[in-house]
């Protein structure tokens, strides 16, 4: 069966459409798309209920803080989320790298206060592509998928 790329709480999966739930982030053609329905088969084919998210409002920090310089160190925003939680991430372009864990603002704030240099290191040996504007992965060093007990409940 085929699989799509779905965006599930912090990290890109590979899904088969009947895998798919109302509310979850996918690919399709290069672009995110969210699920609105179940997919069903109909004569043989996959048909998956979604529409393009509505766009959200760009929030520019000029603050200078740490959460921004990381930003500006991977080249990335930040994706907001209703829980509280965010993620240094572009997902408005699928599949976006992810750059971070998500976490409620002020937990990804002291992340980024511990890792600031990694991401310092990050940003000078990727210096030539990010000022260039493309999208550099990044090799995560933090746990993915660890939501706590009390967001797996809500997800």
């Amino acid at each position: 069966m085929d699989t799509v790329k779905c965006f599930r709480y912090d990290q890109w999966l590979d899904l088969t459409p009947d895998q798919l739930e109302p509310g979850d982030q996918f690919t399709h053609q290069g672009k995110s798309v969210i699920v609105t329905g179940q997919a069903y088969l109909s004569d043989g084919k996959w048909h998956i209920p979604a529409q393009q998210p509505e766009p959200k409002p760009i929030h520019v920090d000029l603050s200078g803080g740490i959460l921004a310089q990381c930003m500006d160190f991977a080249g990335t925003g930040v994706a907001e989320f209703p829980d509280g939680t965010a993620i240094l991430a572009d997902l408005e372009w699928a599949p976006g790298f992810v750059y971070s864990p998500r976490l409620p603002k002020a937990e990804l704030e002291a992340f980024c206060i511990e890792h600031r240099e990694r991401y310092a290191a990050f940003f000078d040996a990727n210096q030539e592509a990010l000022l260039q504007g493309e999208s550099v992965a990044m090799e995560p060093w933090w746990p993915k998928g660890a939501m706590t007990s009390e967001q797996q409940v809500e997800a």
